[in-house]
């Protein structure tokens, strides 16, 4: 496997990124979303990776998908790692803002306090919640991400003293129409009443999407051109360092974690996992069994923060090609749906008592930070993305 390479994506004007729900059912308005799902992301890759190497013809079209398939894999293969995307801005990238950090004012944000009992779940586990009072919001509402910095701070001591800071892009809000089709050509105008409002992202200045991809072949983006996003908004990409290893903390930091026996995971990309909405195997009632090296660490799920699930697919060109490219309709080609766990959901956990070491543990930690959780070409393309942070 090459060693891996980093990039960002810089957009040329706005970007705009569909997700799964229909837009024709009497909608004026529509939100997209933003950063784009990994797989959303990994197209652009595969795409451009398929016309450096000539496999693209004028249409748009495969020349040869069998030898496509070799360069960039499939629905069930997938033969690289990308790490991303994150949005990246002023030499700092932003990861979505957790989901258990309350605004305490204007600037200043901290970890929600826990109640002093647990309680049944609707999901079968004893598990803490959150205790603040009505008037307290969650900062994920009003500021969807946070930049590195102030990341840091939070998952060091469990508050962030100054959330001021702007942000990496803006909303631009256009309007479009719906052409009449039955208009005879080469007339054209607007099916009537049909208007709408679209929420485009426009990056600030030297705004851009950070990616890392290893794997076999060769991936020279740099000054290379492509398309992104549901409208085929071009970007451009560019070499640069690796961002993302900046996340990771002193040993200290991991040793003080693995005395106290607690520590927080939170998603940096959205989660599909083996085991559903968990990261790691349930074992019995509270407990989750994880894996490092030849040993199983137990560890007691005792508190989440997350919101509603997200549902994830896609179009197949694997199916369209069994399908054959005769066929009426995209409906032939659609990926089979797979549930998602929200980026910046937080799962809080103890380490109870057994025969593992602390130096054992705070090695597994330092390895789990800023790492992926194995789920095959999932996390390959890059879902699953993690950090680690401490309890208050």
């Amino acid at each position: 496997m090459n060693p891996k390479q980093t990039f960002l994506a810089k957009p040329f004007d706005v970007l705009f990124f569909r997700d799964n729900k229909a837009f024709d059912f009497g909608e004026w308005y529509s939100e997209g979303i933003f950063p784009p799902y990994p797989s959303t992301f990994q197209g652009l890759i595969r795409t451009n990776i398929l016309m450096q190497n000539k496999m693209i013809d004028n249409q748009g079209k495969l020349k040869n998908h069998n030898e496509a398939e070799k360069l960039v894999g499939n629905d069930l293969q997938f033969p690289f790692e990308i790490e991303g995307p994150f949005v990246s801005y002023d030499n700092q990238l932003y990861f979505p803002t957790p989901k258990d950090i309350i605004q305490v004012n204007k600037t200043k944000a901290k970890q929600s306090q826990l109640s002093s009992v647990t309680m049944q779940s609707d999901v079968g586990l004893d598990l803490f919640y959150s205790d603040h009072s009505v008037k307290e919001k969650f900062l994920h509402f009003s500021q969807s991400l946070l930049c590195m910095d102030l990341f840091n701070e939070y998952r060091r001591n469990g508050e962030i003293k100054d959330i001021s800071r702007e942000g990496p892009y803006e909303f631009e809000q256009r309007v479009g129409i719906k052409l009449d089709l039955d208009c005879i050509p080469p007339q054209k105008k607007n099916e009537e009443g049909h208007y709408y409002m679209t929420h485009f992202i426009r990056m600030h200045h030297n705004g851009s999407l950070f990616f890392s991809i290893s794997g076999n072949g060769q991936f020279d983006f740099h000054n290379q051109y492509g398309r992104l996003g549901s409208e085929g908004r071009g970007v451009y990409f560019e070499k640069t360092g690796n961002l993302l290893s900046k996340i990771k903390l002193e040993n200290k930091f991991y040793e003080e974690l693995a005395k106290n026996r607690k520590f927080k995971i939170i998603l940096l990309t959205h989660g599909i996992f083996k085991y559903g909405w968990l990261p790691f195997k349930k074992a019995d009632n509270n407990i989750i069994e994880a894996d490092f090296a030849d040993k199983k660490i137990l560890l007691k799920l005792i508190f989440a923060a997350n919101d509603m699930p997200l549902r994830i697919s896609g179009y197949s060109q694997l199916k369209q090609k069994k399908a054959g490219y005769g066929k009426a309709g995209r409906g032939y080609a659609v990926k089979k749906q797979v549930i998602a766990v929200p980026a910046g959901s937080v799962f809080y956990f103890d380490i109870p008592s057994q025969n593992i070491d602390e130096a054992i543990l705070a090695d597994w930690l330092k390895a789990l930070d800023v790492s992926k959780i194995e789920n095959g070409k999932y996390s390959s393309m890059g879902y699953n993305q993690i950090a680690i942070g401490k309890i208050k």
